[in-house]
């Protein structure tokens, strides 16, 4: 069992609590190709004000946006490639956005798909250079964007109107045969105490855990299929920006600086390896459990960083296989470093590692993830492999 963590408020995550508040009050909105635009050039210009409860900026992604550990070049993951280049040169050069070259050619045949597979976790592990790699093969396709961030705004009325919706942002070329959303947070709706998606409208409406799953369910259709890969929780949280101590009391002035971590002394207050939002979210057993209570297991694919990036071609062979398209060689523009955001690359301290591995309801959390995976994860060993 996770030790308790205090509150939003009590822990000092009034900005988080705030973000979380106004996403749920504008989850009515939609995330569309002109809400996409309006977010660019926001991003561009820096208005963080004015992306709070924006529908395609998730409220954990602008609050990392505000502190500097995430990467306003890092938009184009989840707006689109053509919508960040279409806001051209002007003041996101000054914020660092790469404004990206994009072809501005149509296919002659064009069709709309509702994605059948979705990947649901977990960020911050390889997750944008997979999605990469699968847009590349000539079956798959992320549509507009490798993140749609769309998901959790169903609210149970007009199913019909929400799957047109949704379908429209894959208009894609009709030699194309698998659509995929790679919104990584989708995990955390099978976890009834996640404090971000609590806010979300599906959950709302059905509630996290097994209503919210049932309820995508619904809408995907039983046949859908769903792609994880896990990370070791302690780099994992540390990409997040959360700081390499389990105790919230062992954090000093001098460690809690942006020029090491990226988020103000308010919010990194309780935030450590074993207290506040991350701490909770590292126990993936808690997220996944109650798809697989919803879905039969050979709907999923479970795989892990560590064994992505060591041999990415064995793990793209699986993605492939599981899906039921053709092998391809992986994309050698990928090999080396991958695609995936600017991320935070500290190294934890001497012995961090282990005393976390070490802690009873880490390893029970490890233990259930096992279980639920068939996958036997060695992260207590630093081998930071796994195998079936």
């Amino acid at each position: 069992m996770a030790p308790a963590t205090p509150l939003l408020l009590a822990a000092g995550l009034a900005p988080l609590a705030r973000a979380l508040h106004l996403e749920a009050a504008g989850g009515g909105l939609t995330c569309d190709l002109a809400a996409r635009e309006a977010a660019a050039s926001l991003v561009a210009g820096r208005d963080w004000a004015g992306l709070r409860g924006h529908p395609c900026v998730p409220a954990d992604t602008l609050l990392q946006l505000e502190a500097g550990v995430e990467d306003p070049a890092d938009a184009v993951e989840y707006l689109g490639e053509r919508v960040v280049a279409d806001v051209g040169p002007g003041p996101g050069a000054a914020a660092g956005l790469s404004f990206l070259s994009v072809g501005s050619q149509h296919a002659s045949c064009v069709k709309g798909l509702l994605p059948k597979v979705m990947y649901i976790g977990v960020g911050h592990s390889g997750s944008t250079t997979l999605a990469d790699a699968m847009n590349q093969h000539p079956d798959l396709t992320y549509g507009q964007t490798k993140e749609h961030n769309c998901i959790w705004n169903y609210n149970g009325d007009n199913k019909a109107g929400f799957i047109e919706r949704y379908t429209a942002q894959f208009q894609v070329k009709c030699s194309k045969k698998i659509a995929f959303d790679s919104s990584p947070r989708t995990m955390f709706l099978g976890d009834p105490a996640d404090e971000q998606t609590i806010t979300y409208p599906i959950a709302k409406k059905f509630g996290l855990g097994v209503g919210a799953v049932a309820a995508l369910k619904d809408v995907l259709g039983a046949d859908a299929k769903f792609i994880t890969m896990f990370r070791d929780p302690v780099p994992w949280a540390m990409s997040n920006g959360v700081q390499d101590v389990l105790d919230a009391h062992d954090l000093t002035d001098i460690q809690i600086n942006r020029s090491n971590l990226g988020f103000g002394k308010g919010f990194l207050k309780g935030q450590t390896l074993t207290h506040g939002f991350f701490a909770k979210r590292a126990c993936y057993a808690n997220g996944l459990e109650a798809w697989l209570k919803v879905f039969p297991r050979e709907n999923f694919l479970f795989l892990t960083s560590e064994d992505f990036f060591a041999d990415p071609q064995a793990a793209y062979d699986q993605v492939t296989d599981f899906l039921g398209v053709s092998r391809a060689k992986y994309p050698e523009e990928l090999s080396n470093g991958g695609s995936g955001r600017r991320r935070n690359n500290r190294k934890h301290h001497d012995g961090i590692h282990e005393q976390y591995h070490a802690l009873p309801w880490v390893k029970g959390c490890r233990e259930r993830l096992e279980k639920l995976t068939g996958l036997k994860f060695k992260w207590d060993d630093h081998a930071e492999s796994t195998s079936a």
